[in-house]
């Protein structure tokens, strides 16, 4: 499964698997009793404390936020405006494979165009 984060595609095989091991390494507490709110906020937090002090998010890091929003959500694309907030969105794989290619040539225009669309 493919996942969009920002402007990063993530491969993740199995997400509620991935995300019973890991989440104790993101520190979001026992997924299971979440709300998909609850998941989105503690994404939110996560990218804006990163992004207010300067901090590249890590390829883990990545994926365990992908991996509770897919989980708690359903949605497979969220775009974090760096305000407090993020929007999220279910995306045709086919689209993703295609931002992928896009992405993997350099095509960051690609990328932006497509979110002034979808989000």
């Amino acid at each position: 499964m493919l996942f969009l984060l920002n402007t990063s595609i993530i491969e993740i095989d199995a997400p509620e698997l991935h995300l019973a091991k890991h989440w104790k390494r993101i520190g979001c507490g026992e997924p299971s009793s979440m709300r998909a709110s609850d998941a989105v906020d503690f994404a939110i937090m996560v990218v804006s404390n990163h992004v207010s002090e300067g901090i590249e998010i890590d390829a883990n890091t990545a994926l365990d936020l992908a991996s509770l929003i897919i989980a708690k959500t359903g949605a497979n694309a969220a775009l974090f405006k760096g305000n407090g907030s993020a929007r999220l969105n279910v995306l045709a794989e086919p689209v993703l494979q295609g931002l992928q290619r896009e992405l993997g040539k350099g095509s960051r225009e690609t990328l932006d165009a497509f979110w002034a669309d979808a989000a």
